[in-house]
């Protein structure tokens, strides 16, 4: 069975339609896509946008917050220091009484003991309000220590935050870069095909003509 050149011609520019056709269909589907991903992309950088601002300036909040702890916690030790100095000035003075009261007892002076035991008396009320202010003034610092790992916590947590939000729009910008190549790709190959198409139908319809 002989087939004739028209027959061939007309097969072969039905595939070019029917190749035209897919990619044109290829062209629409991945353009629906990449303008729902578009969507979703641009969707989610806005949350990520105020979630970054919002996280930034929570993080800068409690940085501060937390210097100013330390701050606090650094004039705290120094008191600390001074009133130790205050409580060792107290035991030298005790110890300077102690060895007057032995005096004072050995030469049978009544007057000179009793005054001498109301200071040591008075002393060691001294000395139990500094230790007093000593322990109040180390809490402060046990508390400060535990607010500024808490905040440091809140930190990490934003920080985690932000890092997850940034990956995910990485990868969502990774996808849609890989959509936009495949759609140059295709684009390349359907203006190819359509060319070749036209060429054909124009130099079958030149054919024809001149027949």
């Amino acid at each position: 069975m002989k087939i004739s050149k028209d027959f061939i011609k007309y097969i072969v520019i039905g595939v070019l339609i029917v190749l035209v056709g897919l990619l044109v269909f290829k062209s629409c589907t991945l353009t629906s896509r990449y303008s729902t991903l578009v969507g979703e992309y641009n969707a989610l950088d806005g949350v990520h946008k105020r979630f970054e601002q919002e996280a930034t300036t929570a993080i800068l909040k409690a940085r501060e917050y937390i210097f100013g702890l330390r701050a606090q916690n650094e004039a705290i030790a120094r008191q600390v220091k001074l009133t130790e100095k205050q409580l060792v000035n107290k035991d030298v003075k005790l110890i300077q009484l102690n060895k007057e009261l032995v005096e004072a007892q050995n030469t049978g002076d009544k007057d000179a003991q009793i005054s001498n035991l109301l200071s040591q008396v008075n002393i060691w009320k001294e000395k139990f309000t500094l230790a007093e202010k000593i322990i109040a003034d180390k809490d402060t610092v046990i508390f400060n220590l535990k607010q500024q790992y808490e905040k440091q916590v809140v930190i990490t947590v934003d920080l985690e935050g932000l890092y997850e939000s940034s990956q995910d729009l990485l990868r969502r910008n990774e996808t849609l870069f890989k959509i936009t190549q495949r759609k140059l790709r295709t684009a390349k190959a359907g203006g190819t095909l359509k060319s070749v198409a036209l060429g054909v139908l124009g130099g079958l319809v030149a054919y024809k003509i001149i027949k």
